[in-house]
């Protein structure tokens, strides 16, 4: 995922006939009734508009005939989110377990926010089952079951029924418990071998299970959740969702605190070229428009008719998707998307950045 995001950032087409679409499908087997209105409306009316250059007019009718037809014959019926960019010799579509909001986007670029957003709420997990005699391990990626893995007993335990006597029965349970660790042993060794193949963000038990974390790499102990009652999905959204609030929550008391913050657009492409941005607060389905410069890549979130910095020509450019490129090119600069349900973010302009703190300030903080 990360490869096909950097690949797709770096995406452009001059004639600005890149289309990204993301759809909610999550009525399984069915396309949902508000959905099927978006694409008639939004999407297919939207590209055949007469009212688009005549360049780009007849390609925009194809590609929304494609659309389509993939759309009502192609997406797996189990798929509740389409992310699709399609454009000249361009066609990506991901499939996922995870909702998306409806949006469609044509422009110069691919816009990625939705993507990555939704991939944040259901990343790369292995959930770990751990029983007496055997176990399993299944790994979860962008909602779906990619990967099972069966696990073992290294021996043949006896049935505790057929045990005669107290001493039997000590001996079994000790055959059983040295069992039960051999096999939480195995499971930490293959989470091991799947993490270092296919990284993963959570490490999710259903049951406790001191030896197996006891025998996981140092770096993979912190990763580790208990599987709650509700599912896989239920879990990693939660999880995902305590992890925003802890960083707006930091936000917030860092601006509290006097450290200072860019607020809206303007001050936070500005902070980003002089490279004092830490973490960069967004909203995924608001591609913030503005113009970017073709000669020296200048970013302004107001429509210009030319650079200001050296007067080259500009073209529309989505000021979000800019700031998710150049973190996307720029690692490790941070991102937090936050929907614009929460009106703090819409009040300071729909963008907003934390700032890195000066060694000074570090200090006397």
């Amino acid at each position: 995922m990360e490869t096909l995001l950097k690949t797709l950032s770096t995406r452009t087409d001059p004639a600005g006939t890149i289309v990204t679409l993301a759809l909610d499908l999550s009525k399984s087997g069915r396309i949902p009734d508000a959905t099927r209105v978006f694409l008639k409306d939004q999407v297919y009316e939207n590209l055949s508009s007469e009212a688009r250059p005549e360049k780009s007019r007849e390609f925009l009718r194809r590609l929304s005939r494609r659309i389509q037809r993939f759309v009502e014959r192609e997406v797996r019926p189990e798929t509740d989110g389409l992310f699709l960019v399609a454009g000249p010799e361009l066609w990506e579509a991901v499939e996922l377990r995870v909702p998306l909001r409806n949006l469609i986007v044509v422009g110069r670029a691919p816009y990625l926010p939705p993507l990555m957003e939704a991939t944040r709420r259901a990343p790369r997990a292995y959930v770990v089952a751990l029983g007496a005699r055997d176990g399993s391990i299944q790994e979860f990626f962008r909602g779906e079951n990619v990967k099972s893995v069966q696990l073992g007993a290294s021996e043949p335990v006896e049935n505790v029924e057929h045990a005669v006597g107290g001493a039997e029965r000590d001996l079994w349970q000790r055959r059983m418990l040295e069992a039960s660790k051999a096999l939480a042993r195995e499971a930490a060794a293959r989470v091991a071998a799947l993490h270092r193949a296919a990284p993963a963000e959570a490490i999710l038990l259903a049951k406790p299970s001191g030896t197996f974390v006891d025998h996981l790499p140092g770096d993979l102990r912190s990763r580790v959740a208990p599987l709650a009652r509700e599912g896989v999905a239920w879990t990693l959204a939660r999880a995902y969702e305590a992890r925003v609030a802890a960083e707006v929550e930091a936000f917030k008391e860092a601006r509290e605190r006097g450290l200072r913050a860019a607020l809206g657009p303007r001050e936070v492409l500005e902070a980003l070229a002089s490279g004092r941005v830490e973490r960069v607060f967004l909203d995924p389905d608001d591609p913030r428009p503005g113009v970017a410069c073709v000669a020296c890549g200048g970013r302004f979130p107001e429509l210009r008719g030319r650079c200001p910095y050296c007067e080259g020509d500009v073209v529309g450019a989505s000021m979000t998707q800019e700031v998710v490129a150049y973190a996307l090119a720029r690692p490790p600069l941070a991102l937090t998307f936050v929907r614009t349900a929460e009106p703090w973010l819409a009040e300071l302009g729909g963008m907003t950045a934390l700032l890195k703190m000066s060694r000074a300030k570090a200090f006397a903080t």
